[in-house]
C-alpha cells in the first residue's frame, strides 16, 4: 500500500520539521528578549513561561487516545 507509506514518511517530516522549527523560533524569540531587556530578564521569563506551562498542563492535561 503505497499512500499508506507516504502519509507515514508525511507525518514524520511534519513532526520533525514542526519540532525543530519551534526549537529556532523559540531560540530566537529568547534570544530577542536577552538582547533588547537582560539575560536575567529571558531566564526569567522563560522560567515563569515554563511553570505557566506545567499549570496549564495540570489544569488541562491531553485527551487520552483511548478518549479521542
Amino acid at each position: 500500500m503505497v499512500f499508506g507509506r507516504h502519509n507515514i514518511i508525511l507525518g514524520v517530516i511534519a513532526i520533525f520539521v514542526g519540532a525543530f522549527g519551534g526549537m529556532a523560533l523559540g531560540s530566537w524569540l529568547w534570544g530577542v528578549i536577552a538582547e533588547r531587556v537582560s539575560v536575567t530578564a529571558a531566564l526569567l521569563a522563560a522560567a515563569v513561561a515554563m511553570l505557566l506551562s506545567a499549570i496549564l498542563g495540570w489544569w488541562r492535561p491531553m485527551a487520552q487516545a483511548e478518549h479521542i
